[in-house]
């Protein structure tokens, strides 16, 4: 059921955003356009993203190699954006 669905995923990322908050965690809600946009990724394919996750994360790359590992590899480059904005942010701040 959709109206299920909806409300299982908003529970869950309620859920999440709690949890790292109890841990002091900041969580920052990004659009998928800007990240993918300071990431060099506009106008890419999702070949695009799991090559340059690849890049970033040698370690995992073994976890990358098929088509449809795309998603994993954005999580990764979420995270590295996160990461790398998070010092930016710092950097301004000092």
């Amino acid at each position: 059921n959709g109206k299920q669905g909806w409300y299982a995923s908003g529970y869950a990322f309620g859920m999440w955003r709690g949890v790292l908050a109890a841990v002091g965690l900041k969580t920052v809600l990004v659009e998928p356009p800007k990240w993918k946009a300071d990431m060099g990724l506009t106008g890419t394919d999702k070949t695009r993203s799991r090559e340059m996750a690849m890049e970033q994360f040698p370690e995992v790359s073994s976890k990358l190699s098929r088509v449809k590992d795309h998603g994993r590899a954005e999580a990764l480059l979420l995270a590295l954006w996160g990461q790398q904005s998070s010092a930016e942010s710092r950097r301004e701040d000092a």
